[in-house]
């Protein structure tokens, strides 16, 4: 009785189904590269880069947070409405430190930069999603090469600016003014003319954003309120109207935005 530890000893040497597991966990934990996104300290889940008024960059930081280095690096994504910088990354060195971290730019296309001239698209109000797709090459624990990829989702929330006007019960178009004037005592942008038959018209708030509504009879202000999204007011005929969206992008063809920031409308019989 007292050899049965010898024995024991001797049998873990001769039967494979007896000997140590420890080289295996050793293998388990070299992991090879293993990417991590971080943005704002937000590691995992949905990054969400919160509400926009106008097209916005973001920058996102992508490291290896494993223990051997990734080479071959792709960026792509799925959502055209955003644009992502750069495409291809060389290589990212093992142990995630930030000096050998590199930075991934992500736009989001959402109508004309306030500080820039020109247009561009449009988002759809609300969420608006995109997939990054990180994909690059390492190798495993016996230096076999093998693929590694990383998916991670990004959104903002796009903020539009927006009016509709009522004659009475009648929606007015927008998009067709009957004329357009420039150089008033208001402003040296244009102003966008609308014929109204009733003494007073409705102006509701139908964009995701509050703006503010100030009304004038020439230069001399009438009335100044905030309407939050769904709200309306009540403005006289005629009268002109300023719209501060306070930077948010408006549809262009609908709600022309000036370089002094405003859109103004003019109403009259």
């Amino acid at each position: 009785m007292k050899h049965f530890p010898f024995i024991f000893f001797v049998l873990t040497l001769l039967l494979p189904g007896c000997q140590s597991e420890t080289p295996f966990v050793v293998k388990e934990r070299d992991v090879g590269g293993k990417f991590s996104l971080q943005w704002s300290g937000v590691a995992g889940g949905v990054i969400d880069f919160g509400p926009i008024r106008n097209t916005t960059s973001f920058t996102l930081l992508v490291s290896n947070a494993g223990n051997r280095p990734i080479t071959n690096i792709t960026v792509s994504h799925t959502n055209p409405a955003f644009i992502i910088r750069p495409t291809l990354i060389d290589s990212l060195a093992p142990g995630g430190s930030l000096a050998s971290s590199r930075n991934v730019g992500v736009t989001a296309i959402h109508g004309t930069q306030a500080s820039l001239i020109g247009a561009a698209p449009l988002m759809s109000p609300g969420p608006n999603y995109d997939t990054l797709i990180i994909a690059g090459t390492t190798v495993d624990a016996q230096n076999l090469s093998k693929g590694v990829q990383l998916l991670m989702v990004v959104m903002v929330e796009a903020l539009i600016g927006d009016v509709r006007l009522f004659d009475s019960t009648a929606e007015i178009d927008l998009s067709t003014p009957s004329a357009i004037s420039t150089g008033s005592g208001l402003t040296r942008e244009e102003v966008w003319i609308y014929p109204v038959t009733h003494p007073q018209c409705t102006v509701r708030n139908s964009g995701n954003v509050a703006l503010t509504l100030t009304s004038y009879f020439g230069l001399t202000k009438l009335h100044e309120r905030t309407l939050q999204p769904n709200q309306s007011d009540t403005v006289r005929n005629p009268s002109t109207l300023k719209i501060d969206t306070h930077g948010t992008v408006t549809n262009p063809s609908r709600l022309h935005i000036g370089s002094d920031g405003f859109a103004f409308i003019g109403i009259g019989s």
